[in-house]
């Protein structure tokens, strides 16, 4: 699994001259020097993907169709409407 990381940080090195500047700098000064810490749980299992015991919860028990509903603008407004709504009427 590390070495599918390692061939997608080459290939992304290999067009960095086509990065936008801000993500240029974030390669270089935040991917790149911590590599192996970013990718260390690829290579130990004991590690988890997140330090995050939250994120790490959700990330294990909520269905992969409702995650992704979260990642997009509007996925999100339409539940944050969707959640509104059930409240406006509780309370009307």
């Amino acid at each position: 699994m590390g070495f599918l990381a390692e061939n997608r940080l080459h290939k992304i090195l290999y067009k960095y001259d086509k990065i936008p500047r801000p993500l240029k700098r974030f390669i270089r000064y935040k991917i790149v020097p911590d590599f192996e810490r970013l990718t260390q749980f690829m290579h130990n299992p004991k590690i988890t993907h997140t330090t995050n015991q939250i994120e790490n919860y959700y990330g294990q028990t909520l269905p992969k169709s409702i995650k992704r509903k979260y990642k997009t603008i509007t996925g999100l407004s339409n539940y944050l409407h969707l959640k509104m709504d059930t409240k406006n009427r509780k309370n009307a």
